[in-house]
C-alpha cells in the first residue's frame, strides 16, 4: 500500500514547477537568514548543501523512482533517507540543547 500512495504521489506531482519552486525557496531562505553573497558563492553553498543532504543513490544524472524498486532496495534506499533525516534531526536537538529525541527515527525503523 505504501508504494502504491509513492506512486500515486509522483504521478500527481508537478515535478518542473516544484523544482522551480524549491529553487525559490532555498534562495529565499538564504537571503532571510543572513547568508551572504550566495548568489557569487555558490560553491560554498552548494558545499554545504551537499554535506547536509549526501547521496541516497548513485550520482548518476537520473532521477530514482521509488515506486519500481524492488521491496528491500526500497527499504535500503529509505532507509538511507530516514538516517540522513535523524542526522539532521540530531543536529537540530544539539543545536538547541535538546537530546531526548536524538536517533528516534533511525529507533523506529530498527524497531520495526
Amino acid at each position: 500500500r505504501f508504494l502504491k500512495c509513492v506512486r500515486d504521489q509522483v504521478l500527481e506531482s508537478d515535478y518542473d514547477r516544484a523544482r522551480a519552486e524549491i529553487g525559490e525557496w532555498i534562495a529565499s531562505y538564504l537571503e532571510d537568514a543572513g547568508y551572504p553573497n550566495w548568489d557569487i558563492n555558490s560553491r560554498i553553498y552548494k558545499s554545504m548543501f551537499l554535506a547536509a543532504f549526501p547521496p541516497i543513490d548513485d550520482l548518476n544524472n537520473k532521477k530514482m523512482d521509488f515506486s519500481a524498486l524492488p521491496i528491500e532496495e526500497f527499504e535500503a534506499r529509505y532507509s538511507k533517507f530516514l538516517l540522513v533525516m535523524d542526522n539532521l534531526l540530531d543536529c537540530e536537538y544539539r543545536r538547541r540543547g535538546v537530546h531526548a529525541l536524538t536517533g528516534v527515527i533511525s529507533n523506529l525503523v530498527r524497531g520495526r
